[in-house]
């Protein structure tokens, strides 16, 4: 395994997570972090790094909370049928096209939104398969709390000023375009507490654009979930407030200049019409409908 990406190892049945070091928003050292066998994260990195986490009693009670939040919210999805029919209007040469849904794992999506776009995410990935629509499902975080071991590392080379991204990020291939189904392990992984960290969006656009620039398909259309502005403290008390922000801004308006992959996005409880010229905002039980709606303007424009 290479890159920044976690990849799907389908032979030992289990996700592969990667984290990328600090220093400027663009480092390409990368280290495994994360294996997700039977049911558990396990730290596969030196002891010396390990991310501090939550205890598993406590990690094990909100597992068990966002459980019953993608239950309850699952109850009132509209079902995947009404979404395909929706879908194959907006589409109409579905092998064409793939959608990346690039999803926030951020820690206030903990409890209810973490089981709201876990329910309309796995809506929507079926009723794409049921059409012929490839897809691919992403989620981003930081593998620590206030900037973990990268700020560790930081603090042990004496703290140089302006460090840029003093973070190590976490990105996570939960579905990859060449896989029909979301699996249900891989969606118990998404509803891991402890994945529910910190946001840097501008990176995470960035690296799901990468993966997205390799695949054949014609219509390449990107769609971020998020519930709110990119954070990370570490980061932001060492470069300013905006600093994030800033980086998100020009990431996006990049991309749109490059014109080969669309781009949009779905802020879950907040606009985000400031940043993405393609833009819905959804409530916590309209994600699925409101994603169709935005997959249908991205795709007339593609």
């Amino acid at each position: 395994m290479s890159g920044i990406d976690g990849v799907r190892d389908t032979a030992n049945n289990r996700l592969l997570m990667t984290a990328q070091m600090g220093n400027p928003i663009a480092s390409s050292r990368a280290r495994t972090i994360w294996k997700y066998p039977q049911n558990r994260l396990q730290c596969a990195f030196p002891q010396r790094a390990a991310i501090p986490g939550m205890g598993w009693t406590d990690r094990g009670r909100k597992w068990v909370a966002n459980r019953a939040q993608l239950r309850r919210f699952d109850a009132m999805q509209t079902s995947s049928r009404d979404l395909a029919r929706a879908l194959r209007t907006a589409i109409p040469k579905p092998a064409d096209v793939v959608v990346c849904l690039l999803i926030d794992q951020s820690g206030s999506m903990l409890g209810a939104p973490i089981g709201a776009t876990a329910s309309a995410v796995r809506a929507l990935a079926e009723a794409l398969a049921e059409i012929g629509v490839a897809s691919e499902i992403l989620g981003f975080s930081t593998a620590g709390w206030h900037g973990g071991f990268a700020r560790q590392d930081w603090i042990r080379q004496d703290s140089p000023k302006r460090p840029g991204r003093l973070c190590a990020l976490l990105h996570v291939v939960y579905k990859d375009a060449n896989t029909r189904d979301w699996d249900e392990e891989s969606r118990d992984t998404f509803l891991n507490p402890d994945i529910l960290r910190e946001n840097l969006d501008g990176e995470a656009i960035e690296w799901a654009v990468s993966r997205l620039a390799r695949l054949p398909h014609a219509r390449k259309l990107l769609i971020v979930l998020s519930d709110g502005a990119p954070v990370d403290d570490s980061t932001l008390e060492q470069n300013g407030p905006s600093y994030l922000w800033r980086h998100l801004r020009d990431t996006i308006k990049r991309v749109n200049a490059r014109g080969t992959i669309t781009l949009g996005a779905v802020g879950i409880g907040h606009r985000v019409d400031e940043l993405y010229p393609h833009s819905r905002e959804a409530l916590l039980g309209s994600i699925a409908d409101t994603t169709v709606e935005l997959i249908g303007e991205l795709a007339a424009q593609s």
